[in-house]
């Protein structure tokens, strides 16, 4: 069967999310995310898609880009 959750998060805190997405979550939106957005999320995940709040999505890329940058300085030493 097919199930989708949506359960309205109050933190952004990237291990809750992790922990989250590693428990099958599929999508996160914060509680403060717009109905359009709820929307758009319920959509994603029915079609088999992630989907993260974009504030969430940012948090990930600037880890990512934190993490690329101190590889390359250890690559240069």
């Amino acid at each position: 069967p097919f199930y989708i959750l949506i359960s309205p998060a109050l933190t952004d805190d990237r291990l809750i999310i992790r922990q989250a997405f590693q428990n099958g979550a599929r999508g996160y939106v914060l509680k403060d995310s717009s109905p359009d957005e709820v929307v758009q999320a319920i959509r994603s995940v029915y079609g088999h898609h992630a989907f993260l709040s974009p504030s969430i999505t940012s948090i990930f890329i600037d880890e990512l880009n934190r993490s690329n940058d101190e590889s390359l300085e250890i690559a240069n030493l």
